[in-house]
């Protein structure tokens, strides 16, 4: 009988150590598969163009000076009159792909790089530093 019970305790102790190491591999397993969602759901013209003229009229409406840079690709997909604005600037940048961003106002700097957001958001889902 010692020995179905060395095999249950050493089960239970192997099942507990996996799952401590399935919980840590677990917010890089979402991040991943969220990255290679999102840039395959965003590569679609139509979508980037209706996030760019939605952040516009957020941005429009508060007035402030804002420089929106996208991807140099977004901006052609564009149509000035539709983005146009005394308050909101859109130029292109090559430094950025896709439904990439940046918003700069005076006082801020926004960085909406799809990598940028999903390598903040994985901070907030990993476990504290012992």
């Amino acid at each position: 009988m010692r020995t179905l019970g060395d095999a249950a305790a050493a089960l239970t102790d192997r099942t507990a150590a996996l799952a401590g190491e399935i919980q840590q591999a677990l917010p890089a397993v979402v991040h991943l598969v969220t990255r290679k969602v999102l840039h395959r759901e965003l590569v679609d013209d139509a979508v980037v163009v209706a996030l760019v003229r939605a952040v516009v009229a957020r941005l429009e409406a508060q007035g402030t000076p804002v420089v929106v840079r996208l991807a140099p690709a977004a901006v052609a997909l564009l149509d000035p009159s539709s983005t146009s604005s005394s308050s909101v600037r859109i130029e292109a940048d090559p430094t950025l792909t896709g439904p990439d961003w940046t918003v700069e106002t005076p006082e801020a700097f926004l960085d909406g790089r799809l990598d940028t957001q999903l390598d903040e958001a994985l901070r907030h889902l990993e476990p504290p530093a012992a």
